[in-house]
């Protein structure tokens, strides 16, 4: 016989559960342009995402949200050498995770001569 202590609690909506963080944040410039971030999280098809970006570490915009899944693309005017801090979180209806950061800065820019 099954009963509910047999069951994992996992309940977005009770604020009174904290959602975990994501995890293992990775951050791509690709570009001055681009920016690929890809992160883990349990069960990332009950939460949306919040992506939010610093160029300061103190001020903070939000890029976006994705719903289901744990990758977002981000188009901004990055300089090369400076260094930007990004940020993501889980949240369902009024429950909100942690926030999860990782700093990325553009180290150079490939040049194409045509």
């Amino acid at each position: 016989m099954v009963t509910c202590k047999d069951y994992v609690y996992d309940n977005p909506v009770d604020t009174n559960n904290t959602l975990s963080a994501p995890t293992n944040l990775t951050v791509t410039l690709s570009a001055d342009t681009m920016a690929t971030l890809n992160w883990q999280y349990s069960n990332p098809d009950k939460y949306v995402f919040t992506v939010e970006m610093s160029s300061d570490g103190t001020n903070w915009q939000k890029l976006g949200e994705v719903n289901k899944v744990t990758t977002y693309s981000a188009k901004n005017n990055f300089q090369v050498g400076k260094n930007y801090g990004f940020r993501v979180c889980a949240y369902s209806d009024q429950n909100k995770s942690a926030y999860l950061t990782a700093q990325s800065s553009l180290q150079h820019l490939a040049l194409q001569l045509i």
